[in-house]
């Protein structure tokens, strides 16, 4: 009689490190000592725990100057979070994300003074064949001035055949500001057929500060048919309520909003055409006003993308936009009437050749009260050799009507231009070395043109003349890595980010620098 023995699949990963930093303008060192733990049970069971995490030798994120009321999306880079993450992934129109970490140990959407660094962080799933469950906690550090926050956020799916459906419940606590929200929502998505499906979406939202209990909701239903290998259709119908607030941990490009997309693309694949391997015409229109039924700009756009046999890529798209009111820039006061603009881009890829490939973009069109605007953005990746990766990047916007937001019901024009370079360099020295820079400077002047004051009619009043201002903003990440085993490496990092805002006084040498 012969038996087999079968090894256990439970397995273990434990990354203790330490971590040194030397804050070169404050003068200040600070050193630490944590641990990243993994662990699997080999049947669906997944634990991950982090402890005064370092996150040094992360890539910095995209540098961005940004004035509009629409906050910047970030990619998130930390291993910790992205591991064993897609059961969290729960998505919706206008960006919207129910889980979104990098608010986790970042700054806090509604207290602008705080930040604080992550504390520490476990996450937990249980993958079955029928229903998935997940977990995550993390804690922020303290200190004198703030109150570390609390995240707390639970998930559970159920399949049944190819559709499903599933909960989550996020909860944040924020003691700099006294505020606990909650965030519940429910999805389902319906498999029709193998090439049509749908998405149903329900959030309820509720937030308290200091006693005042605010509450809203919002629902989405989105579809797409592929009818065959050339025609494919897509609709998104959804209301987000005016108080809907989930950027304690969520995310949404903006709310306030009752909007219909449809969108269709037809194909022509292998087209016999000297040098065309394939076509693409694409239609996608966008219909929407706000909880206070005011008329939001209408937007339709065609495009024609085109695939040659030598893999390059070219893209011609004409989007135009009705005139309507403009919610957003005044950040909830009153709204402005702008009239109907075209604007025009045009796309260029190149196929990835042995030395590497480039890409390039520009957008012309009218932005403003009838004035225009461009945009140029162009990029190259060159790969010296095996080892050295070059990528340079350059991007210039003008605009002669650029609409920015004072205060209240202020706003303010101006004819202002934004330029931008980046340089990232990677150098595998050897098989247990490797070296990464990355610069990136970006600068930009704006001419006022006139101070302007927003009626409830929608009407600008010109008010005053506005002084010029100007800005620039650098960073700067020096990354080394020595790989003592395949476990194990040293990480030495330097960083700095420079920004200032000048206002100018007929000359830049005559104005006074504030910090951002």
């Amino acid at each position: 009689m012969h038996t087999a023995k079968i090894d256990s699949p439970e397995k273990w990963d434990i990354f203790p490190y330490v971590s040194w930093n030397r804050d070169i303008e404050a003068g200040q060192n600070n050193s630490s000592v944590g641990t990243e733990t993994f662990w699997q049970s080999g049947y669906g069971q997944k634990l991950s725990a982090t402890l005064n995490p370092d996150f040094g030798q992360i890539e910095s994120d995209e540098l961005v100057v940004n004035f509009s009321a629409i906050e910047t999306f970030s990619t998130e880079k930390r291993p910790f979070f992205n591991d064993n993450q897609s059961i969290f992934d729960v998505e919706g129109p206008e960006d919207l994300n129910i889980v979104y970490t990098p608010r986790i140990g970042g700054k806090s959407y509604y207290d602008k003074s705080y930040k604080n660094e992550l504390d520490s962080a476990v996450k937990y799933t249980m993958n079955q064949p029928d229903f998935d469950v997940g977990l995550i906690s993390a804690f922020e550090s303290s200190t004198v001035q703030n109150k570390g926050r609390d995240f707390f956020v639970l998930r559970g799916q159920y399949a049944l055949g190819v559709n499903k459906i599933g909960v989550s419940l996020n909860r944040v606590d924020t003691p700099s500001i006294n505020r606990v929200a909650t965030v519940a929502s429910s999805d389902l998505h319906y498999a029709v057929s193998e090439d049509t499906s749908l998405n149903f979406g329900v959030i309820r939202t509720e937030s308290e500060v200091d006693d005042v209990l605010l509450r809203d909701s919002g629902w989405w239903v989105t579809g797409s048919s592929d009818i065959n290998e050339q025609h494919s259709h897509e609709f998104k119908y959804f209301v987000y309520g005016d108080d809907l607030e989930l950027n304690d941990l969520g995310y949404v490009k903006r709310i306030n909003l009752k909007q219909f997309e449809y969108g269709y693309q037809y194909k022509i694949p292998n087209v016999s055409i000297e040098q065309i391997r394939d076509i693409t015409f694409s239609l996608d229109s966008e219909f929407k006003t706000n909880v206070q039924g005011e008329k939001l700009p209408t937007e339709i756009k065609g495009s024609v993308e085109v695939v040659t046999n030598t893999e390059f890529e070219y893209e011609v798209e004409l989007k135009y936009t009705s005139s309507g009111f403009d919610d957003l820039t005044t950040r909830g006061n009153h709204s402005i009437w702008f009239p109907s603009a075209n604007k025009i881009t045009l796309n260029l890829s190149s196929p990835e050749y042995f030395w590497g490939k480039y890409e390039a973009e520009i957008e012309v069109g009218g932005e403003g009260w009838g004035g225009q605007f461009y945009n140029f953005e162009a990029s190259i990746i060159h790969q010296f050799s095996e080892n050295i990766n070059l990528g340079v990047a350059v991007s210039q916007y003008n605009s002669d009507s650029w609409i920015d937001w004072d205060e209240d019901n202020i706003i303010n024009e101006y004819n202002f231009t934004e330029q931008g370079i980046e340089f990232s360099l990677n150098y595998q020295i050897d098989d247990t070395q490797e070296l990464r820079l990355k610069f990136e400077p970006l600068i930009g002047k704006a001419n006022g043109i006139g101070h302007y004051s927003v009626k409830s009619d929608g009407l600008a009043e010109y008010q005053d003349t506005i002084d010029d201002f100007a800005f620039s903003e650098s960073a700067f990440q020096l990354r080394y890595k020595y790989a003592l085993s395949k476990l194990t490496a040293l990480y030495l990092s330097y960083a700095f980010a420079v920004d200032s805002l000048a206002c100018l006084l007929g000359s830049l040498s005559a104005g006074k620098t504030y910090s951002l």
